[in-house]
């Protein structure tokens, strides 16, 4: 892995994490194009621009927080099923799941399939109001999120989708989706980071810190526009564009393999 690829997929995880097309799997199957082999420092590298990328919503996070102080609580009660259960999928999740791009190509297929039906059954019975999140609704949501470790899933469509099943309109399950997400992602960096006992060389940590920065900005963009997105269109196109990108990918394996 160089500086170039590193570049390269900071790009794709910025324009990818917040939206409901799953970075993960893309940030997979861009480093298998590249023919990036998987290793322990390429799994951590994916995990550190995904937290680059989250580093975008520091503002609204903070935001949040001031104008709610429930917010706060949510966060940290949705936080809850997902720090228990990424605990113990961990190894399965790092060393098996995020090594296997047919994992996530069959999970992007299948989100896509469900993202499609979920927002026509949806359709009418979505609200415009601003929304305050309870702690009933924020451990839904984290419910939700906890599907999410599996590649190909997308962190951001279970946690609009738990949202949005939980009472909350999308724009408020959206935000609220944001809100959680650095959290999530920084535990998940430091964890990562404290397994590997930040055993890295400089070369190694200029590339983690390209990713990192890359992907920050080019993340800050997208949420931007996003946010101002779900407030008048559903995610309906997010769901066929990830089961194009699922065939596609999927007759690009058994065309070159």
């Amino acid at each position: 892995m160089n500086i170039i690829d590193a570049v390269i997929l900071g790009i794709v995880g910025g324009i990818t994490e917040f939206l409901p097309i799953s970075s993960t799997a893309h940030i997979i199957l861009v480093q298998n194009f590249l023919g990036i082999p998987a290793a322990s420092f390429v799994t951590t590298f994916a995990i550190i621009i995904q937290l680059g990328a989250m580093m975008s919503v520091i503002g609204l996070v903070v935001k949040a927080f001031l104008e709610d102080k429930k917010n706060i609580i949510g966060t940290i009660v949705a936080m809850i099923p997902t720090i228990f259960v990424g605990i113990l999928v961990y190894p399965l999740v790092k060393h098996i799941f995020l090594s296997h791009a047919g994992i996530s190509i069959v999970a992007m297929g299948v989100g896509g399939v469900f993202l499609i039906v979920f927002e026509r059954l949806w359709k009418n019975k979505e609200t415009n109001t601003e929304d305050k999140i309870t702690k009933k609704q924020a451990f839904i949501v984290g419910c939700f999120q906890v599907l999410s470790f599996i590649p190909g899933v997308s962190r951001s469509a279970a946690t609009i989708v738990g949202g949005m099943v939980s009472g909350l309109s999308r724009y408020s399950a959206t935000l609220f989706s944001f809100v959680i997400a650095l959290p999530t992602m920084l535990a998940a960096s430091v964890y990562d980071l404290s397994q590997s006992s930040f055993g890295f060389s400089s070369q190694e940590w200029g590339i983690l810190t390209v990713g990192f920065l890359v992907s920050w900005v080019i993340a800050h963009v997208v949420v931007r526009w996003f946010l101002r997105f779900v407030q008048t269109t559903t995610l309906e196109i997010f769901g066929w564009y990830r089961v194009v990108f699922a065939i596609v990918a999927f007759v690009g394996i058994i065309v070159f393999l």
